[in-house]
Order: structure tokens, then sequence, then C-alpha cells
């Protein structure tokens, strides 16, 4: 019985190791058809990629694709932020005419390219990096919003035009409480405080903290009541494990800081 025990728990792990390479194998292939533009290998890839992400987290990014304009650009960061994005553009056409851009990939000439040509921006630089790749992406004419998962520092010199809307910034924002508002009555529906979350879905889901912070210090400016929005952020940063820093800064805005 012990030498089956062990086989299984071998026959376990190479599957689990194989789904892994097979999974790294698939994104590796849906980063060449992003960087190339091949939409149809992109729809095929998504479909089978999307089975490796957990609910929770593709509930995340629907929120997040959903509360942005179509016809717009979504700057992201890292690729690990891009793809489920385009998974879900691809397979459940949400905001299936935004433009995904993602940071990291603008290192690859052909994908700038593209890219630029698409927006019908310059492509002449002297010097490059992912600052000033988003400087350029910045004036772009469509509605511009930059995932809140991108480095702070990336994108310090243009904070003064960059509104937080969600789990999103929109550059020139004109109705940031509105969408403020609207994230928190969706995540009321959800009742996302119930869910379980794994390490890394508690590290994402933490990204719902700041739209509502900013949510409730709009509130307590305008003398609006805060009781369920207070009771909804205490939920959630428990779980998500960042109960000490919010009570801190719900005090902070409580006493007009």
């Amino acid at each position: 019985m012990k030498k089956i025990f062990y086989i299984l728990i071998i026959l376990a792990t190479f599957n689990s190791f194989g789904c892994v390479l097979q999974s790294g194998e698939l994104k590796n292939q849906l980063k060449t058809a992003i960087i190339s533009g091949d939409i149809d290998t992109q729809k095929s890839l998504s479909t089978q990629l999307k089975s490796q992400y957990s609910n929770n987290i593709l509930q995340y990014y629907r929120n997040e694709l959903s509360s942005i304009n179509n016809q717009s650009v979504l700057i992201t960061n890292g690729l690990e932020d891009t793809y489920p994005l385009f998974i879900l553009q691809q397979t459940e056409s949400i905001s299936n005419q935004t433009v995904i851009v993602s940071l990291d990939l603008l290192n690859n000439q052909n994908y700038l390219t593209r890219i630029l040509t698409q927006l019908q921006l310059s492509q002449e630089f002297d010097k490059t990096s992912k600052s000033i790749y988003l400087s350029r992406l910045l004036k772009s004419k469509k509605p511009v919003f930059l995932s809140s998962t991108v480095n702070h520092n990336i994108y310090s010199k243009h904070v003064q035009n960059l509104f937080l809307v969600g789990l999103s910034l929109e550059l020139d924002s004109s109705n940031q409480y509105k969408k403020l508002n609207d994230l928190w009555i969706k995540l009321q529906k959800e009742n996302v405080s119930k869910f379980k979350l794994t390490a890394n879905e508690m590290e994402l889901y933490s990204n719902y903290l700041p739209p509502l912070l900013t949510l409730y210090k709009l509130n307590v400016l305008n003398n609006k009541d805060n009781t369920s929005l207070k009771l909804g952020i205490q939920l959630l940063s428990k779980l998500v494990n960042k109960e000490q820093i919010v009570s801190k800064i719900i005090k902070q805005y409580d006493n007009g800081g």
C-alpha cells in the first residue's frame, strides 16, 4: 500500500508540473500573439488558458476591464497583469475595443511600432524607459486608463492628471466620484468580503482598498453617510490582512486629515 501511495504522490507531482509547463508554454505563445497582434491566435490561446486562473482572479480583472470606457487605452504593467485582461477580452468580449498595452512588452520594437502606429503616436524617441513610453501613450486621443498595479514611480510626473476611478487610474477624469461609487455598488452585490482568497489573491484584492478609501474621503468632505462603506472597507481589510493600516487611514479621514 505504501508503494502505491508513493507512486500516486509522484504521479500527482508530475501531473502538476506538466500543467505548469503547459501553462507556461501557452503563455509564451500568447505573448508572441500579443506582440504580433494576431487576434485569432490570441482568442484560441485565451480559451485554453482561461481555466488556469481562479474565479477570484478572473472576477477581479472583469471588474477592472468592465469599469473602463470601451474604445479606450488600458496600460498595464507586467505580463501576469496583462494575460487575464486579454483572456477576458477575447473569451467574454468585455471592452473588446479597448487597446490593452503592456509596458513590459514595449521593449520589443515590433510591438512598440505596432502600438504607436495603432494609436497614431510619434515613434521618435531620444531615450527609452517605461516612464517615457507612458508619457507618449498619455498623448493618445483615446481615453487613457492606467492599471493600479503599475509602479507609482513610472507615472509620478503625471500624478496630478491621473485620478483613481476603481482598479485603474484615468487621465483627466471628469466623473471620478460616480465611478468610485459604481465600484462600491458592484462590490456590495458581489459580497467580496465573503470570498476565500489565496495569498496571491489577497495581494491582488488589496487593490480594492485605495479606491474605496478615496470614496470614503470624498464622502467625508461632502458630509455624506459613510456607515455601510466603512463597514465594507473594514471587512475587506480584514480579508486581505490590512486591518491596522486601514483603521489608521479611516481615523485620519474622520478627523479631517
